[in-house]
């Protein structure tokens, strides 16, 4: 389960408020989760790094976090890391013609980016989930991706379109 800590009484800045700029203009989100989940930084603080993110293992991957996730190398927090992750979302729009839904940073966190709470929430969870099955696929031999091709076609499944309109708004149960 993911933990969660806010303190909203705190006036103390963030040395990252640049890249809550940034997730919210040129990520194209009105909602961020910027979270320090365990189980994804088991792999992203590994010699794997986001590798193992790059290729689904399952369809309910695509639906929630999209067909890839955004990647952004370790840069030290601070102006060059929001620097970087501009970058990566300039560059992850052009070659998809739209904002990732999660953005990992290597050796450093996962990021969900939404349109509503429960986006970023399903992101975060989903997230969650396909770090902790990509461990018991290590465990047993390594990940299988899915097929060539599969990816995009779960992406533009018109099931799963409406899916992901539901769970936009906490209906999937």
């Amino acid at each position: 389960m993911l933990g969660v800590r806010a303190d909203l009484g705190s006036k103390k800045l963030s040395v990252e408020t640049f890249l809550h700029a940034l997730y919210l203009s040129a990520g194209g989100a009105s909602w961020v989760g910027h979270t320090h989940a365990v189980s994804v930084n088991q792999i992203l603080c590994s010699c794997l790094g986001a590798e193992p993110f790059l290729e689904h293992v399952f369809p309910d991957a695509v639906v929630v976090c999209g067909t890839r996730p955004a990647v952004v190398p370790y840069v030290a927090p601070g102006f060059a890391l929001a620097t970087s992750v501009q970058a990566e979302l300039h560059r992850y729009r052009g070659e998809h013609g739209r904002p990732p839904k999660l953005l990992l940073m290597v050796n450093h966190r996962p990021v969900a980016l939404g349109a509503t709470p429960q986006e970023v929430l399903n992101v975060m969870l989903m997230a969650d989930k396909w770090a902790r099955i990509l461990w018991g696929t290590y465990a047993l031999g390594g990940p299988r991706c899915l097929p060539p091709g599969e990816t995009e076609h779960v992406d533009r499944r018109l099931d799963e379109v409406v899916r992901r309109r539901e769970l936009l708004r906490g209906e999937d149960r």
